[in-house]
């Protein structure tokens, strides 16, 4: 009579998974709320002022500290990052490895963008194999253009499996 060992998925975890869901539909009331472009610039402005004033909740590689890192690096990219909705060209930006590594980063945690072009930049195996990285946990990009870097063959493959 080993049958109702066999019973604990009939347990409240499959209520527990519905509740959640409902508590949530508020939000989505908000959202339906028509979002105008303005709203989106105020709503950078806003993070970038909690960003300043919470140092202590950014972790190492969260997206804020990254696009503060890139910002320190290079403020035209960290702009043309936050202007981007979905395209971003970084064609001819004289981007270096250590900066590309910093984008490839930002991009693993970018939800929107959908074609990001990289060609005619300085960029070496670091930031490749960064993007590699970042093109297995970003499913939202379809198109990344990389002509004309400085490209090992092992980046190449690392990218081509990515």
């Amino acid at each position: 009579h080993h049958h109702h060992h066999h019973h604990p998925h009939h347990s409240p975890s499959t209520m527990a998974s519905q509740r959640p869901r409902r508590r949530a539909a508020p939000a989505v009331g908000q959202a339906a709320q028509p979002a105008s472009a303005a709203a989106g610039k105020r709503r950078a402005q806003a993070d970038k002022a909690a960003e300043e004033s919470a140092p202590q909740r950014a972790k190492l590689e969260e997206p804020d500290t990254l696009l503060a890192q890139l910002e320190a690096l290079r403020p035209d990219l960290a702009a043309k990052w936050k202007e981007a909705e979905s395209d971003l060209i970084f064609t001819r930006e004289e981007i270096d490895d250590a900066t590309g590594v910093t984008v490839a980063k930002l991009l693993a945690h970018n939800t929107t963008l959908t074609d990001f072009c990289l060609s005619y930049n300085q960029l070496g195996d670091e930031a490749y194999k960064a993007l590699a990285e970042a093109l297995k946990t970003n499913t939202t990009l379809q198109d990344l253009t990389l002509r004309k870097n400085q490209l090992g063959d092992e980046a190449v493959k690392a990218l081509a499996e990515a």
